[in-house]
């Protein structure tokens, strides 16, 4: 039986050059549909990267360590995500909460939590070239006197227009929600630089 060792690389160079012409044929179809379609999906990719990036800054948030604020010693929450930490707080009565065998004033979880919302949306809309007003609220709609919702930034929202919300459930089995609000939902720029906002 004859050796076929250069077969297999033959096809995978006649499978890219397929490909690619494909992929040019795709490239010049789109070169003439013409201006307004282009006007339409560039609004389109604006606004829809506008909102993933409010979906990026919640989930990074609620996802990241509330330690990394100086305020917070590191191992003050046991490594629990923002979002656990925040769950607990929601759902804790009282005067103070349990983290294991740690026992933390609820007017001190507070405030870790608002620094460290505050500092991390700071990051992500104040910094930089872009300054967008914010609001984000951890609510859980049948609170109490304790604990308080949770809220940072100046922005003051008209309705439900530029929202993004996350359900976020508690330890003790209720819901409560995560919004974000901003003052521009378009606050990117596009391929040529010029800046949406």
């Amino acid at each position: 039986m004859k050796d076929r060792k250069g077969q297999g690389i033959i096809i995978e160079v006649l499978a890219f050059a397929m490909s690619m012409m494909l992929a040019i044929i795709v490239f010049y179809v789109m070169l003439s549909t013409g201006g307004v379609t282009e006007q339409k999906a560039e609004e389109s990719i604006s606004y829809e990267l506008g909102e993933l990036k409010k979906r990026s800054a919640i989930s990074a948030t609620m996802n990241d360590h509330i330690w990394r604020i100086d305020s917070v010693d590191k191992g003050k929450y046991a490594e629990w995500p923002a979002y656990k930490v925040i769950s607990h707080y929601l759902s804790t009565p009282g005067d103070t909460m349990h983290i294991y065998d740690e026992e933390i004033d609820m007017d001190e979880a507070e405030e870790d939590l608002l620094n460290y919302l505050e500092h991390k949306m700071n990051k992500y809309w104040q910094e930089g070239p872009n300054n967008v007003d914010y609001q984000l609220d951890a609510v859980y709609a049948e609170a109490s006197s304790r604990p308080e919702n949770l809220s940072v930034g100046t922005y003051e929202p008209t309705g439900e227009g530029g929202r993004i919300s996350y359900p976020l459930s508690l330890t003790d089995g209720r819901e409560a929600e995560i919004g974000l609000w901003t003052s521009n939902t378009q606050s990117i720029q596009t391929v040529g630089g010029a800046d949406q906002s």
